[in-house]
């Protein structure tokens, strides 16, 4: 699951919602939660503004950090 999806749908907002706040079509976000279209970096600030989080929560997620003691 995309981590957009994953923001969406713990915000409990439908993607029409989402869209329509982030002022962008649905058809667009949907290709965007699919991995059908890459998010680009002004999609993904309007999303982080509407989904209540930040920017860098849609980036993928790590196992660790480079440099960490692990």
């Amino acid at each position: 699951m995309s981590q957009v999806k994953a923001k969406r749908e713990a915000a409990g907002l439908s993607m029409s919602e989402v869209a329509r706040r982030a002022k962008m079509l649905g058809t667009k976000l949907w290709k965007i939660e699919h991995g059908e279209r890459r998010l680009t970096l002004e999609d993904a600030a309007r999303l982080a503004e509407v989904l209540g989080c930040d920017v860098k929560d849609f980036l993928p997620q790590r196992e660790h950090e480079p440099g960490s003691a692990s």
